[in-house]
């Protein structure tokens, strides 16, 4: 909208609104009042006003060792003094009232406008809209810079964001395209509800929609004029779109019905009014035409006794329950449509394919190519083809845990970045460590020695040398799994790295990769760099090795 139109916005608001309230959460931090979230909230006529209220007597102190306290106040307001605040927060000039008329000042990021000032959104998925708002009209200010260090470090503190939740209505912190923005939230003033529902059904196919719509009403104001609005009422079936109506509404209050050949399928709407625009948009949605409820009842227990297995796994006596079907409900009748069902059901069949198609997952190897069986070798390659493949499109880090990734795997995963900014760690476990040493006060791992002459090739041409860490655990290293980090994701490879495709596994990527990040950067902390681990258990790993093979020798000339 025009900047010439603003003027025009702003009085249509003042004669639809009898005022505002405007909520605001805030982290005061370092002597410094910091904008967490904030919203102007209309009221149109029919609605009262809340009291200024806070939420406490005085600030909330954040648990922690920084004397930081969270804040969230509301104030009413008239619909002027509402926009001129909203205005001037958006440039910058966030305030919020203090005791003897004074204010005080909270900094606030720069901001951009979505829509452009003079607009609004409906259809926003807007978290602090309460229900009697009904899906509202939503302008918003976004931050166009990073939220200040001490607000992000906020949501790390997980009492503070149950306090946050508790008191603005929801999570800041997982709804974060509003941290640090504001809001203008304008409810429909005209209808207080708009209400389609399916009213008839003929045993023909036809069926009837009636829309009801409810006008605000106040005693100031009287009932409120319909006659600038239109609703527009869409149908959206299997096949594509059906048809849209426009009916203009006169009579206060009335219900509008609306006749179809057959069954609806997917209906929508949008309220339109000639001065305001548009006030509401629903999707096309289906009514619900049948509704099973079963019931499940325990009716018998059972005791499983699993024996021990050595000190770490004692036995113990587990209990389960087992349930029978007691009764099943069913309310309303399925559709009679064959065309329709034979249409649905072939969607979702391509649906199910395509998901299929683009899951992030990939099986190595094959049942008819183990121990040495055709096709081993290309099913080997095709393993090795795929992990390289990941780390090749890496473009900040690579992180491989195996607990047996050694020196051939370094050579034929780790070195395959694409990327030389690329950084590349290894967390291994002494079991995947094979023990050389040149002199019996100084041995070292293959694995290091080649690290070394990496770098040593590295002055010349671009190779990225990876850094590897040694597991805690000794021969039981704490990280079981074999994982590979690429960049943001994580994929969990359920053969070990030196054997992919030689016997039948899969590689995932995990849904949710930021938990096992955590704990691979934890375990990655308080592992041992490999040249400490080669000074400090070099010897007496190479020792036991050496015992080990004397034992066979001995065995062997026993046999």
């Amino acid at each position: 909208m025009a900047a010439a139109s603003i003027p025009k916005f702003r009085q249509q608001l003042i004669d639809d609104y009898q005022g505002g309230l405007i909520r605001l959460a805030s982290l005061r931090a370092d002597k410094q009042q910091y904008l967490l979230f904030a919203w102007v909230e209309l009221y149109p006529f029919d609605m009262r006003i809340p009291d200024r209220w806070t939420a406490g007597e005085a600030p909330w102190r954040v648990p922690g060792p920084d004397n930081w306290t969270c804040g969230f106040a509301a104030w009413p307001v008239s619909t002027i003094d509402a926009l001129n605040w909203y205005e001037a927060a958006a440039k910058g000039d966030v305030t919020m009232p203090a005791d003897k008329g004074r204010s005080i000042k909270v900094q606030a990021t720069p901001l951009g406008p979505e829509p452009a000032y003079g607009g609004f959104c409906t259809g926003v998925d807007a978290p602090f809209a309460l229900a009697w708002h009904d899906d509202p009209r939503v302008h918003r200010y976004v931050p166009l810079a990073a939220n200040p260090k001490v607000v992000r470090k906020l949501g790390l503190n997980s009492k503070a964001r149950e306090w946050l939740t508790l008191h603005v209505g929801f999570d800041l912190y997982e709804f974060d395209e509003w941290l640090g923005g504001l809001a203008l939230l304008a409810p429909d003033p005209i209808c207080a509800a708009v209400q389609p529902c399916f009213t008839a059904r003929c045993d023909d196919g036809r069926e009837t929609l009636t829309v009801q719509v409810v006008p605000r009403r106040s005693v100031e104001r009287g009932i409120a004029d319909l006659s600038t609005l239109s609703i527009h009422v869409a149908e959206r079936r299997v096949g594509g779109w059906q048809s849209v109506r426009t009916i203009p509404l006169s009579s206060p209050g009335g219900a509008i019905k609306l006749e179809n050949p057959q069954w609806y399928t997917e209906v929508g709407y949008a309220l339109v009014c000639s001065v305001r625009g548009l006030l509401r948009f629903v999707e096309p949605q289906s009514g619900i035409e049948q509704i099973g409820i079963g019931m499940h009842a325990p009716d018998s227990g059972l005791n499983i006794e699993v024996p021990a297995e050595g000190r770490r796994k004692p036995a113990k006596t587990v209990a389960t329950a087992r349930f029978h079907q007691r009764s099943q409900i069913s309310v309303g009748a399925p559709l009679k449509d064959a065309v329709r069902t034979h249409i649905i059901a072939a969607q979702e069949r391509r649906k199910g394919r395509r998901e299929r198609a683009k899951a992030p997952q990939n099986i190595l190897g094959s049942q008819r190519a183990v121990n040495g069986g055709p096709g081993t070798q290309q099913r080997q390659q095709e393993a090795e083809d795929f992990i390289a493949g990941l780390v090749a499109r890496a473009q900040r880090r690579v992180i491989f845990v195996d607990p047996f990734f050694g020196l051939r795997q370094t050579r034929l995963f780790a070195l395959r970045v694409s990327n030389r900014h690329t950084r590349v760690r290894i967390l291994t476990g002494q079991p995947g460590l094979k023990m050389a040493g040149t002199s019996r006060q100084h041995p070292r791992s293959l694995l290091e020695m080649d690290l070394a002459h990496l770098a040593s090739v590295a002055r010349e041409k671009s190779v990225v040398v990876p850094t590897v860490r040694v597991m805690q655990g000794g021969d039981t290293p704490v990280i079981h799994d074999r994982y590979i980090v690429i960049d943001d994701e994580v994929w969990q490879v359920g053969p070990s790295l030196n054997e992919l495709g030689a016997r039948l596994g899969v590689v995932v990527r995990l849904p949710d990769p930021i938990p096992m990040r955590r704990e691979i950067n934890a375990v990655w902390s308080d592992s041992i760099p490999l040249e400490e681990f080669s000074l400090k258990h070099g010897r007496s790993f190479l020792d036991r090795l050496m015992s080990l093979w004397r034992g066979v020798i001995s065995w062997v000339a026993r046999r």
